[in-house]
């Protein structure tokens, strides 16, 4: 046994009696785009049962990550010792806090997967209660052969749920929507949520508008034919983000949380950091922070914000968007897709990267003026020139992959109160830095 073997084998051999031990009910959350802000959100709404919640922190996502983060890590060993050390003591893992023997917890964890295989083989260890897939676009599709590898992927969520489970299914999403309903050959029931009223769901939003609190609507909860509805102002801004507050308001619901008793706790919400919140900045700037994560869907659904944003707050509306990582031989074609959206939904736009140059062009193509398109190599170059590209009184979304972008230091060179970045932003962690 090689000692990588020896570290997954001895994580997953601590993590496992922790779950044993406890008898979890565990929600098991997945998909393309969202993956965070819903495992928060139905997190949230669940300490409304008045049991304990456990969520996996952070992006601890993965084959290794989701038995770290059972075993209290917030962040993976930083060396090869720190993995060995690790290991060695998940062998004798310590008792969790707040158990509560005959108490079923809630345990709601994120499944990531970038290769044909990891659902499959974290559903393996641990079988799911719930299940949901947030949505399935193109993202991450160096480890597949081609998108339709991709969303059995990511629907093989619902293949390794309990005898008896729930699915929970995003009716707005194309790659979902042609799912079979309750009850499922396979032995689960599925429920809907989504934007639209449909015959066919459980939970459905109408009277959706965006004001400066954010997005406003009206849900509906419908169960044994007898329907329920409340009013909510959230403090998100875009319609993906007002589906997870379906998909987690529909996990409540069906554990027995009152409909009332939602409001309080899904208007007040705030998004993690780097996933769409609205920060404040100087120059009486307003910052939406996009900076976690991107892939060509989120692009578009926060670059429809910012144009109805500015357009409602009549500001001048900005776009720095970096490279989105990890989307193979479409890589090209999909940063020239978002350069045209750009063009038509924004007064000015930064390109950061990569295709920076080719995304200007496009753009140009596409209708904008020369000079309304800046552009730059790096990150470090577009922050020595914040001032330039930023004016009074603008909103600037601000957008990028990852590794090798980390466009959330544009954010605090334009923040108005940079001290409270380690809070506010993401990656600021000292391993991070």
């Amino acid at each position: 046994m090689g000692l990588r073997s020896f570290v997954l084998d001895a994580l997953w051999e601590g993590a496992l009696a922790r779950v044993n031990r406890e008898r979890p009910v565990v929600v098991a959350i997945t998909g393309t785009i969202g993956k965070t802000s819903v495992k928060e959100l139905v997190a949230e709404v669940l300490k409304l049962t008045g049991k304990p919640v456990f969520k996996t922190p952070g992006n601890l996502n993965t084959n290794s990550g989701v038995p770290l983060a059972l075993l209290g890590y917030i962040e993976p060993p930083s060396s090869a010792l720190g993995w060995l050390g690790a290991a060695l003591k998940a062998l004798t893992p310590p008792k969790t806090k707040g158990f509560k023997a005959g108490v079923r917890p809630y345990f709601v964890l994120e499944y990531s997967s970038d290769a044909t295989g990891d659902i499959p083989y974290l559903v393996g260890k641990i079988a799911p209660d719930i299940s949901i897939v947030t949505a399935i676009t193109p993202a991450h599709m160096q480890g597949y052969a081609n998108f339709d590898e991709l969303r059995q992927e990511k629907l093989s969520i619902f293949a390794g749920l309990q005898p008896g489970g729930l699915a929970l299914v995003n009716a707005d999403d194309p790659e979902q929507s042609v799912l079979p309903l309750s009850p499922h050959a396979a032995g689960y029931t599925s429920l809907r949520y989504g934007l639209r009223e449909r015959n066919d769901q459980s939970v459905w939003a109408t009277n959706l508008a965006l004001t400066a609190q954010g997005l406003a609507c009206t849900l509906h909860y419908k169960k044994d034919g007898k329907e329920q509805s409340l009013p909510l102002t959230t403090q998100l801004l875009s319609e993906p983000q007002l589906s997870g507050v379906l998909a987690a308001a529909l996990v409540a619901l069906h554990q027995g949380v009152e409909l009332a008793a939602l409001k309080e706790c899904l208007e007040s919400y705030v998004l993690p950091p780097g996933r769409g919140r609205l920060l404040q900045g100087v120059r009486d700037i307003t910052i939406i922070d996009e900076t976690y994560n991107a892939s060509p869907a989120s692009v578009v659904s926060a670059l429809n914000s910012l144009k109805e944003l500015g357009a409602s707050l009549k500001r001048r509306r900005v776009a720095v968007l970096g490279r989105m990582n990890e989307l193979g031989d479409t890589a090209e074609q999909y940063h020239l897709e978002i350069a045209a959206a750009a063009a038509t939904a924004c007064d000015a736009v930064v390109f950061v990267g990569q295709y920076a140059d080719l995304m200007r062009e496009k753009a140009v193509a596409s209708g904008m003026k020369p000079e309304s398109i800046t552009v730059f190599s790096d990150t470090k170059s577009v922050c020595d020139k914040a001032e330039q590209v930023t004016r009074k009184g603008d909103i600037v979304l601000v957008k990028g992959s990852q590794n090798g972008v980390r466009l959330e230091q544009f954010v605090k060179r334009i923040m108005l109160h940079p001290e409270l970045a380690s809070k506010l932003l993401v990656r600021q962690t000292a391993r991070w830095k």
